[in-house]
């Protein structure tokens, strides 16, 4: 499940066994979900149809979060910039545990450019 924010579609709820579920620690609750196999999005709906698909087929999810240095302490966030983890998770639809990732720590306006 997401829920759609201000500034953003995030992770909400995960099914437990599900797919994105298994996909953990790489998505969590709280990621923004920028975009899904190369779409922009920007509400509920757009996860809900972009997600959408055959099982055994693969989908790309673009996520950022905001990096554990940021988090434990407003110095470090503050010396380093607000950093941001952004993940390319690719998923297979109908199979939990089938993921690849790739991951890159990125300065904050940088990682929402993308």
């Amino acid at each position: 499940r997401v829920a759609e924010q201000e500034d953003g579609v995030y992770i909400s709820q995960m099914v437990r066994g599900g797919v994105a579920a298994a996909a953990d620690p790489f998505l969590q609750i709280g990621d923004r979900l920028l975009s899904i196999d190369g779409e922009p999005v920007r509400t509920e709906g757009d996860v809900k149809r972009l997600a959408l698909g055959i099982d055994g087929t693969p989908v790309i999810l673009h996520c950022s979060r905001r990096s554990e240095r940021s988090r434990q302490s407003n110095a470090a966030a503050a010396a380093d910039g607000p950093n941001r983890v952004v993940s390319l998770v690719t998923l297979v639809r109908g199979v939990p545990g089938a993921h690849t990732v790739h991951t890159k720590r990125v300065r904050k306006d940088e990682a929402l450019a993308s």
